[in-house]
């Protein structure tokens, strides 16, 4: 049986970024461009098998806040990334199963946050805060348990 051929990474300006044809890289934002040949390449399986903690940015005003108000900062343009890549669940399934979105909105050009039924709990109404959002009780969830 033959094995399933590895995929090839190199890590450049924070991020993973797909070999192809061994002398060029794939980007998102660029198509493709010629590799750095003085970076340590990275074999996996799989794109989900690389450490995607560096789309974590601690102190970004945007990015998810999980049920329990932990803060998964990130870039901007990266939240559905952080989703995928990071916290290994689409965006829909995070927003169903009680996270919260924080994000740049381009109608209102402003920071807005979003979570199904607009209702936070008290530990993501804390985190809120702290990200300087103004929380009225009423967006507050009262009890836990109706989550």
């Amino acid at each position: 049986m033959k094995k399933p051929n590895k995929m090839k990474f190199i890590f450049e300006d924070n991020y993973w970024w797909e070999v192809v044809d061994d002398d060029k890289i794939y980007t998102k934002q660029k198509g493709y461009r010629n590799l750095n040949k003085k970076l340590p390449i990275t074999e996996a399986s799989d794109i989900y098998d690389l450490d995607w903690s560096c789309l974590l940015h601690r102190n970004s005003p945007y990015g998810w806040i999980a049920p329990d108000g932990t803060w998964f900062g990130c870039r901007e343009n990266q939240i559905d990334e952080v989703a995928d890549k990071f916290l290994l669940q689409d965006e829909t399934i995070l927003e169903l199963n009680g996270w919260v979105k924080v994000y740049f909105s381009w109608f209102s050009h402003t920071r807005e946050w979003y979570r199904k039924g607009m209702i936070v709990n008290p530990k993501q109404a804390e985190t809120l805060l702290e990200k300087g959002f103004n929380i009225h009780f009423s967006e507050i969830q009262e009890d836990e348990k109706n989550e």
